[in-house]
């Protein structure tokens, strides 16, 4: 009998482990998943931050090469760099060239940001309003555009 208990015992513990590492297992990965989506979110909201500036430089016409020198050096203040970085640059020189909707990229931006992140986007959309040396009339129309839509 006393052999009997000690196998169960024996078998319960083993169960209760592939149990612990079952549960211990999704666990982590619920973490990984949660992070996935996490840096999925942060790319998202860079991603439009990166568009909202564009259509802020966009405003008033093509971009200048001033305005394109701005966000390239907000993106490098941010820590971009060697392939991330490129990748900013592709994007950017492939945004410059298409139309974009600022209330929509404010919209969706506002939606993944807290208020310190909208705000940040303001005073970035400001820096490249302001890159030529002076805000033209259509750049400040989009400037209080872009601040009603971030909620400011």
């Amino acid at each position: 009998m006393a052999k009997t208990f000690r196998k169960l015992i024996v078998l319960l513990c083993l169960c209760a482990g592939v149990g612990v590492g079952y549960i211990w297992g999704k666990g982590v990965l619920r973490q990984q998943q949660a992070a996935s989506q996490a840096i999925q979110s942060e790319g998202n909201r860079q991603y439009s931050l990166l568009l909202a500036l564009v259509g802020v430089a966009q405003a008033d016409g093509a971009p200048t090469h001033n305005k394109i020198a701005a966000i390239r050096q907000i993106f490098l203040n941010l820590g971009y760099s060697g392939s991330n970085l490129e990748q900013i640059q592709n994007i950017l020189a492939s945004a410059i060239h298409q139309p974009l909707d600022l209330h929509a990229l404010a919209q969706s931006y506002k939606s993944t940001s807290n208020e310190a992140q909208r705000a940040l986007l303001l005073k970035y959309a400001f820096l490249i309003a302001n890159a030529d040396g002076a805000m033209s009339p259509a750049t400040e129309a989009a400037m209080n555009s872009l601040s009603r839509d971030l909620g400011f």
